[in-house]
C-alpha cells in the first residue's frame, strides 16, 4: 500500500487527466504583476511566450515531435529552490507541471499544453568522490540531473578509470533514465541504475524540498521548516516508478565501480536480413533463441535488427536488405569470451557484413578507450515507439515469428523499423523483488526490446494510419513477454499501470 500513497500524491501533481487546470487565455492564469514577482524569486530563467526567446526554448528540447506542444511558461532552474517556487505557483493557480531536461521521453510525457514546463537541463553539478563510506564500493558520483551522460562518462570513466550504470546514448540525462529503471550493457554486472542510488535530492508535490536515502527522510517545506523521518517510500517510488511521477528530481547519488583488470571485450557482428532469393532472418533468430539464453553475465550489449526496406521517397528511404546485428561489450578479458564469439564468427559468414573491423574481438584495457567513440546521439522527428520486457522463456519459435512476421508488414508497406535488445539479467536479477519500484518483467527479464519507427515532420498527416500498421506487433510483442519498460513504451498501452509495474500497483487500480 506504501506504493499506491506516493503513486496518488505524484498523479495529482502531475495528471492532466484527473484534473482541470488553468490555462494562460484564462482568468486564473497569474497576472503580469505576480509573474514578474516570481520571476524575482529565481535563480535561473523564466520565459513566456512574449518572450522572443520562447521559440527556441519550444524547438529541439522533445525528441519526438508528434508531442510538440507550447507550454504556458518554461522556467529553466538552476537550483531546488527555484524547483520549489515553480511547484508552489503551480499549486497557487492550478497550473499543470510537465518536466524537461534532455527530452528522450517519446510518448510526450514531459510537455504539455499550457503547462508550466521546468527545464532542468542547467543544473549540472558533478562531482566524483573515491573515498565514500556511504558507499559498499567505497566510491560514488554525485550529479545534478542537467548532465547528460556523455559528460558524467567523461569524468567517471575518462578522468578517473572508474565505472558508473548509465544510458546508452551520450544525450540522456540521468533523471528520467533511472527513475524508469536504468539498464545498461554494465547491469548485468552491476545492476540496474535503481540498484546503484545512494541518495536523491528531490522537491515534492507539495513543494518540500527533500533529501532521500535508504535510512530515511530530510525535508524542508516553503517556510524553511527541517523535518527528519524515518520515511523511505518516496526513495523506494523514485527508484523505478517512472520520471515526473512522485516528484522533481533534482540530483542523484550513484555508486562508482572499479574495472575489471584485465579490461573489456568489444565485439560487433552484422548479417543480412534477408538477400534476393533468401530471408536468413528465420535462421538468424533461430539460432539467437538458443545462443543469448547460453551467455555469461560478462556479456552485456544489444541484438539490434533493422527491417529490409524498399525503396521510398515518400518516406526518404532507399532500398536496402535489412540486417540482424549483436554488439556485446565483454567484461573482463578475451579467453572466456572466446569460445562464444566463434559460435557467432563461424554461423553462416557468408552472410556477414563486411564492415570494417566487425566480426573481430576488439580487446580495450579501458571502458571509457572505446565508449569515448560511441555517439548515439539520436535525432528530432515523428516516432513512434514500442516495447517489451523479454524473459528466458521467450525465446523460442513464437519470438521468430513475432519478429520476422512483424518486420514483414513493415516492408510490404515500405516502414524501416529498427528494434535494439539490451541483454539485462545476471546481476540485476539477484536484488530482492522489493527493493526498488521496478516491475517484475524488468528485475526478472533478459532482454528490453525496443522497436521504433520514424517519419518526417512533413509527413504528420500518416500519423495515424503508420501506428494502426504497427498495432498487431506491438501487441504480439507484449504478450510474448512479461511488462514493457517504463523509459521506452507505446503510446498505445490498454493496461499501462500492470505493464509497467505488475504486481506491485494492484492497489492503485480502484483509486485510478
Amino acid at each position: 500500500m506504501r506504493a499506491a500513497i506516493v503513486l496518488l500524491v505524484g498523479l495529482a501533481f502531475i495528471g492532466g487527466c484527473f484534473a482541470k487546470y488553468c490555462m494562460p487565455e484564462q482568468n486564473c492564469w497569474p497576472s503580469s504583476d505576480r509573474l514578474a514577482q516570481f520571476k524575482g524569486t529565481l535563480k535561473g530563467k523564466l520565459v513566456l511566450p512574449t518572450d522572443a526567446f520562447f521559440v527556441n526554448a519550444t524547438k529541439g528540447v522533445i525528441y519526438n515531435e508528434r508531442y510538440t506542444t507550447n507550454p504556458g511558461m518554461i522556467v529553466y532552474a538552476n537550483s531546488p529552490k527555484d524547483v520549489q517556487n515553480s511547484i508552489l505557483l503551480a499549486n497557487e493557480f492550478n497550473i499543470r507541471v510537465s518536466i524537461v531536461t534532455s527530452g528522450h521521453d517519446f510518448i510526450g510525457r514531459n510537455t504539455a499544453k499550457g503547462s508550466l514546463q521546468i527545464n532542468m537541463s542547467q543544473m549540472q553539478y558533478l562531482n566524483v568522490d573515491l573515498a565514500d563510506n556511504s558507499s559498499d564500493t567505497g566510491m560514488s558520483a554525485t550529479t545534478e540531473v542537467g548532465n547528460l551522460w556523455g559528460k558524467i562518462y567523461a569524468e567517471v570513466a575518462g578522468k578517473y578509470n572508474k565505472l558508473i550504470v548509465g544510458g546508452s546514448s551520450e544525450t540522456v540525462s540521468p533523471a528520467g533514465y533511472t527513475m524508469g529503471g536504468g539498464h545498461s550493457p554494465l547491469s548485468r554486472k552491476l545492476g540496474l541504475a535503481v540498484d546503484n542510488v545512494l541518495e536523491i535530492d528531490a522537491v515534492t508535490a507539495n513543494g518540500d524540498i527533500v533529501h532521500l536515502t535508504p535510512s530515511g527522510t530530510t525535508s524542508v517545506n516553503a517556510d524553511g521548516v527541517v523535518s527528519l523521518t524515518a520515511d523511505t517510500d518516496l526513495f523506494w517510488a523514485l527508484r523505478g516508478g517512472g520520471g515526473s511521477t512522485f516528484a522533481v528530481v533534482t540530483r542523484f547519488k550513484y555508486k562508482v565501480h572499479e574495472p575489471p583488470s584485465d579490461g573489456f571485450v568489444q565485439f560487433s557482428c552484422a548479417m543480412y536480413y534477408a538477400n534476393e532469393t533468401h530471408v536468413h532472418a528465420y535462421d538468424i533468430y533461430n539460432a539467437l533463441n538458443d545462443f543469448l539464453v547460453s551467455l555469461p553475465p560478462e556479456f552485456g550489449g544489444y541484438v539490434i535488427s533493422t527491417a529490409p526496406a524498399q525503396a521510398n521517397p515518400t518516406y526518404n528511404t532507399s532500398a536496402s536488405p535489412g540486417m540482424i546485428m549483436v554488439a556485446f561489450e565483454i567484461w573482463g578479458g578475451l579467453e572466456k569470451a572466446k569460445p562464444y564469439l566463434q559460435k557467432v564468427m563461424d554461423f553462416h559468414p557468408e552472410w556477414h557484413i563486411k564492415w570494417p573491423g566487425t566480426c573481430q574481438p576488439n580487446v580495450y584495457k579501458k571502458w571509457w578507450d572505446y565508449r569515448q567513440n560511441i555517439h548515439d546521439r539520436g535525432g528530432f522527428g515523428r516516432t513512434y515507439l514500442w516495447d517489451s520486457l523479454l524473459q528466458v522463456d521467450s525465446f523460442n519459435d513464437n519470438f521468430t515469428r513475432v519478429m520476422t512476421e512483424g518486420m514483414g508488414t513493415a516492408y510490404l508497406n515500405k516502414l524501416v523499423p529498427t528494434c535494439t535488445g539490451t541483454l539485462i539479467g545476471g546481476k540485476v536479477t539477484e536484488f530482492p523483488a522489493d527493493s526498488s519500484s521496478v516491475g517484475p518483467g524488468l528485475r526478472n527479464g533478459l532482454m528490453a526490446l525496443s522497436c521504433g519507427v520514424s517519419w518526417p515532420n512533413s509527413l504528420s498527416y500518416l500519423d495515424n494510419i503508420i501506428i494502426s500498421l504497427l498495432q498487431k506487433w506491438n501487441q504480439e510483442l507484449v504478450k510474448l513477454g512479461q511488462g514493457v519498460y517504463y523509459n521506452e513504451p507505446s503510446s498505445v498501452l490498454a493496461n499501462w499501470k500492470v505493464d509497467y509495474w505488475g504486481d506491485k500497483y494492484p492497489s492503485v487500480d480502484k483509486e485510478f
